[in-house]
């Protein structure tokens, strides 16, 4: 039997979908082969994964994914909390924030106020010698 555990998370403002998949043994021992965690566009796609896994059955902690998916017919069984799944974003939480880039703004919000006029300055003077260019050229 194969089974996940699917969540919503918020990292750095994005909303990510986290689903850790077991598969469980004739001796009934389950042990994970899969962990995901992406961000969340729609159901769809959530609909999308659980078909190929092929998964017998779903626990989730987030009203609207068990909404939508008990509308679609799909295994799924609501739990107040899953701990596994707030332990496994904990666990990524960096490397989701590196891997898709969420943290570039909050870097760029930190800057001095010196650096970024100097960096409008700089930008205003490459859009003027491109334009400048492109005179050149004709």
């Amino acid at each position: 039997m194969r089974f996940g555990f699917l969540s919503l998370h918020d990292v750095e403002s994005t909303r990510f979908i986290t689903l850790l998949v077991y598969q469980d043994n004739n001796r009934g021992i389950s042990y994970e082969i899969a962990s995901i965690s992406r961000p969340f566009d729609s159901v769809i796609d959530v609909i999308d994964l659980v078909i190929d896994l092929q998964l017998d059955s779903l626990e989730t902690d987030s009203q609207q994914l068990y909404r939508d998916l008990i509308v679609c017919d799909m295994p799924i069984i609501y739990r107040r909390e899953l701990d596994e799944t707030k332990t496994y974003i904990d666990r990524v939480y960096d490397e989701l924030v590196e891997i898709y880039e969420l943290n570039t703004e909050a870097e760029a919000q930190h800057l001095a106020k010196w650096r970024l006029f100097i960096i409008k300055k700089l930008e205003r003077l490459i859009a003027w010698l491109k334009k400048e260019t492109e005179y050149a050229n004709i």
